[in-house]
């Protein structure tokens, strides 16, 4: 099964869907866990609580990198 974590670092699960600047995506299976990829995001917030400004959608690009995730 494919997952995708929301990472600044690609070390630590560190970041909410909206403002993560990567996706780190794994294949897990009860034998143990795989790296994929990363995605990368041009827009991400600094994760200090002020939001993009109005009208930039960054979901979109988010919800087509984990495709075929669970």
């Amino acid at each position: 099964m494919k997952v995708a974590f929301a990472t600044q670092d690609l070390h630590s699960l560190d970041a909410h869907f909206a403002g993560a600047r990567n996706f780190a995506i794994y294949d897990v299976s009860p034998e143990g866990s795989r790296f994929i990829e990363a995605v990368r995001f041009d827009a991400a917030t600094k994760q200090d609580g002020v939001h993009a400004e109005d009208g930039h959608d960054r979901l979109e690009s988010r919800i087509d990198a984990i495709d075929g995730c669970s």
